[in-house]
């Protein structure tokens, strides 16, 4: 597999060449989780399930999770973390300094913290978090010649506008389940060929770097988990120092798996965030040779039987149906999947993704939402 990358020096519609907002309403984030897998089959540590809660958006279960006991004592980095989440969501003592910021850019990003430890820890209803950002942002926002009020319509639009004007990209919407934020100053842009299992893709890549924000996942895991990129209709955008570019985390947990997100868009425009995550995942273990079993490792261990978190749900998903497809029974366990040839995983990851999208097809593929999301 050869993907060749060109400097893309002549593209009169660069989506670097001036500040980026990027239609994250649009957009398929892929998750990287930075903790180390765990054994196959063992418990997992507390940081791992902290983790996983966490991209669940809900980090209640983390005040029990994180109190060690005589009999089972906090090791060296669940301490740490214990630590971190006690300043930063239970006494909120954490001093973020936001020194390379703008007054602006510090007021906005306090207030989408306080939105988000507010919301991970249950204290703001759902229904409720777009009322709240609102409320908060406004007194940021200055009147236009003849308005008594800025109307709740356009506060979000004209801080961005204002943040776009200090040269800054702005992604923001709904990464669900929550309302994001990341604010990044340097862009370059490259081009791709990208091998699917059905096609050559042709892709726009925008390295992007020197974040002041990195969004409500890096938020609510300390960096354990963030987002590595997403797709747009109009390019992929790539935390460049996320990443080796000759490693298959970058060539297939990046490039082919947001690839997929970026065909797929042309293929199901209507298609949720759980079913295109489950095509990119597919995706991955259908080219992945070297990552295969980290890879199977990290959809076990973060994976929820949660519509609400897709992310989550297509992890869950596409465990359940391998393992069924391999092993003859549906199991959260991948232990049973590593006796088991690579070729053969592609193989059958190849066949998962092919049949979902004859499911897509005969729901209608102009219009389905999706097809693995179950009550």
């Amino acid at each position: 597999m050869i993907q060749n990358g060109k400097p893309d020096e002549e593209d009169q519609h660069d989506p670097a060449s001036a500040p980026v907002r990027a239609a994250i309403l649009f957009a398929c984030l892929m998750i990287t989780t930075l903790a180390a897998p765990g054994r196959s089959g063992a418990a997992p540590d507390r940081s791992r399930q902290y983790v996983s809660h966490a991209l669940q958006g809900d980090l209640r279960p983390a005040v029990a999770l994180l109190q060690g006991t005589p009999e089972n004592p906090l090791s060296s980095a669940e301490s740490t973390l214990a630590a971190q989440f006690q300043r930063r969501f239970i006494d909120r003592s954490e001093v973020f300094t936001d020194s390379l910021a703008s007054p602006v850019a510090r007021d906005v990003m306090a207030v989408y913290r306080r939105y988000w430890t507010k919301s991970l820890m249950g204290e703001l209803p759902g229904d409720q978090g777009e009322g709240f950002l609102i409320a908060q942002l406004k007194p940021l926002v200055e009147r236009k010649a003849g308005e008594t009020a800025v109307p709740d319509s356009v506060v979000v639009e004209r801080l961005i506008e204002r943040l776009e004007g200090e040269r800054l990209h702005v992604l923001d919407g709904i990464t669900r389940p929550y309302f994001d934020l990341m604010l990044w100053s340097r862009a370059d842009t490259t081009r791709y060929e990208v091998e699917l299992t059905d096609k050559k893709q042709p892709v726009t890549v925008v390295f992007i770097g020197d974040f002041l924000i990195k969004g409500w996942s890096h938020f609510a895991t300390f960096g354990r988990a963030s987002t590595g990129g997403w797709a747009t209709k109009e390019a992929l955008f790539c935390l460049r120092d996320d990443y080796d570019l000759e490693s298959e985390k970058f060539q297939v947990s990046y490039l082919q798996h947001e690839g997929r997100h970026f065909a797929d868009y042309g293929l199901f425009p209507a298609l949720d965030q759980a079913d295109l995550e489950y095509r990119g995942k597919l995706t991955e273990l259908a080219f992945a040779r070297e990552s295969t079993f980290e890879l199977l490792e990290h959809f076990a261990a973060n994976g929820a039987k949660n519509p609400d978190a897709p992310h989550s749900y297509a992890n869950y998903a596409v465990v359940q149906d391998l393992s069924q497809a391999l092993l003859g029974e549906a199991t959260e366990d991948v232990g049973g999947l590593r006796p088991i040839p690579i070729d053969r995983i592609q193989e059958s990851a190849r066949a998962l993704l092919l049949a979902h999208s004859e499911r897509l097809r005969a729901a209608g593929a102009a219009t389905t939402r999706g097809v693995i999301v179950t009550p």
